[in-house]
């Protein structure tokens, strides 16, 4: 039960651009058994299911029990939201730094420009990077099926290395909206299925399509990046965190372009007041958004 509660936080996690899931499994103490269970599935199927299923299903409860949240506040504050979400990520970063065990090294900084130039690139040929956007409403064949499944590996292969956030790599692939309205709806189609309404079976088998690509993804990601990680978390630990410090830096930039600069821009040829407004409440939930990922990481140790 209690490996259900844990994975439940992990879910939120996973929900909350900026914020990281493998940060919450490190928080609940869960991270390195997590990695070690994945590895070991050929070694020991059944232990390491029966460890790993309480902990999917908790988040699974975790990130329908908040996605339409997240989504209602992208739709209507888009401005706040991504200032929030750039303060849980500005919050991380010094959970990030510790790992360079104040290191100054020129590979390592080479490292952090790859991570930042890739990201970035990422982000500039992603499809639609506005979170608010739902990208592929249905699957329509092995295009769109391929497409949510490669954001599926790409992203949970990813958020194995604490700091990575997945839903923030999702924006960056065009496909934030896609899945997020994909669990929306499948909640929504199961409510209209008990309360009669038409239409519900067709949304809930719809969200499935979408949901079963993005989770067969998503395991492949998980177990074929979960040895890797693991080794370098083992072996070369500075330089992946260096690699993930320009992830980091990439992706606080990205996040700015595509829900702040604009609405700042505007803002400032509008009135002095509006610029006035907008700049405060941009502090404010970016500050938000600090002091909560400093909140929850107090008890981290990587």
């Amino acid at each position: 039960m209690i490996n259900i509660i844990k994975g439940a936080l992990i879910g939120l996690g996973l929900v909350l651009p900026g914020l990281s899931g493998s940060a919450f499994a490190v928080v609940v103490g869960l991270y390195d058994r997590i990695i070690e269970a994945c590895n070991g599935l050929r070694r020991d199927f059944r232990g390491s299911v029966g460890f790993l299923l309480p902990i999917g299903g908790g988040a699974a409860a975790g990130i329908f029990a908040s996605v339409g949240i997240t989504v209602f506040a992208l739709v209507h504050f888009p401005f706040q939201s991504y200032a929030l979400f750039v303060g849980l990520v500005i919050g991380g970063i010094p959970g990030i730094v510790k790992n360079l065990a104040g290191r100054r090294d020129f590979r390592l900084f080479a490292l952090g420009l790859i991570g930042f130039c890739g990201i970035v690139a990422l982000g500039v040929f992603a499809p639609d990077s506005d979170a608010a956007i739902i990208a592929i409403e249905r699957i329509g064949g092995v295009g769109d099926f391929a497409i949510i499944a490669l954001a599926g590996l790409i992203s949970c292969s990813l958020m194995l290395i604490p700091g990575m956030s997945g839903a923030v790599m999702l924006m960056l692939l065009g496909q934030f909206g896609t899945i997020y309205a994909a669990a929306n709806n499948l909640a929504g189609g199961a409510i209209m299925l008990v309360t009669r309404q038409s239409g519900g079976i067709d949304m809930i088998l719809t969200s499935l399509h979408i949901i079963a690509a993005f989770a067969i993804g998503a395991i492949i990601g998980l177990m074929a990046a979960a040895r890797l990680v693991g080794y370098f978390l083992d072996k070369h630990r500075e330089k992946l965190y260096a690699l993930v410090m320009g992830l980091i830096f990439g992706g606080i930039v990205l996040l700015i372009h595509m829900g702040i600069a604009e609405n700042m821009v505007a803002a400032f040829s509008q009135s002095p007041r509006a610029a006035m407004a907008h700049l405060l409440w941009l502090a404010a939930f970016v500050m938000i958004g600090i002091i909560l990922t400093k909140f929850i990481s107090t008890k981290e140790k990587v």
